[in-house]
C-alpha cells in the first residue's frame, strides 16, 4: 500500500512538470515573441510623499501612474491616491487605452472607450428617487399608520 502511495506521488510530480518549457498559456503579443520585447523607455521616482513611474515597450505597451500619500501620519486616514493609464495593442490590431483613478473614496475607477458602461437610469426611476430625496419619511412612521402591537401578551415588554 505504501509503495502505491509513493508511486502515485512520483507520477503526480512528473506530470506536473512543464513538458515543453516556457510559461503555460503564454503566447506572443502583436506578432513578437515572448523573449525579445525591449523596454524602449522607463522612468520612476519614489518620494516619501508619493511616487511616479512610466514605461513603454517595443511591442506598443505603454503605462504610467502617479501616486500621492494623503493624510500622512494619521494611520486611520492615511491612503495613497493614484491616477494613471495604460495602453496595448490587442490581438485584433486595435490599440486599447485605459485611464484610471484609484483612491480610498471610490476604489479603482477605470475608463476606456471599450469598457462597458451602465445603462442610463429610466426617467420614472430618476423622478421617484428625486421625490424620495425631497420628501424623507420621519423615522418610525409607516405611511401614517401606528406601529403594530405585539400579538402575544408580554412579548417585548420589560
Amino acid at each position: 500500500m505504501n509503495t502505491l502511495v509513493v508511486l502515485s506521488a512520483l507520477l503526480a510530480v512528473a506530470l506536473a512538470k512543464p513538458q515543453f518549457g516556457g510559461r503555460p498559456g503564454a503566447r506572443p503579443v502583436a506578432g513578437g515573441s515572448l523573449n525579445d520585447v525591449p523596454i524602449v523607455r522607463q522612468a520612476s521616482d519614489v518620494r516619501p510623499d508619493g511616487y511616479s513611474y512610466s514605461y513603454e515597450t517595443g511591442n506598443g505597451i505603454q503605462a504610467n501612474e502617479e501616486g500621492v500619500l494623503e493624510n500622512a501620519g494619521n494611520p486611520e486616514l492615511e491612503a495613497i491616491n493614484a491616477r494613471g493609464g495604460f495602453s496595448y495593442v490587442g490581438d485584433d490590431g486595435v490599440t486599447y487605452t485605459i485611464t484610471y483613478v484609484a483612491d480610498a473614496a471610490g476604489g479603482f475607477q477605470p475608463q476606456g472607450a471599450h469598457l462597458p458602461t451602465p445603462p442610463p437610469v429610466p426617467e420614472a426611476i430618476a423622478r421617484a428617487l428625486d421625490f424620495i430625496a425631497r420628501n424623507p419619511q420621519p423615522e418610525g412612521n409607516f405611511g401614517g399608520r401606528p406601529a403594530a402591537r405585539p400579538s402575544r401578551p408580554g412579548f417585548g415588554r420589560k
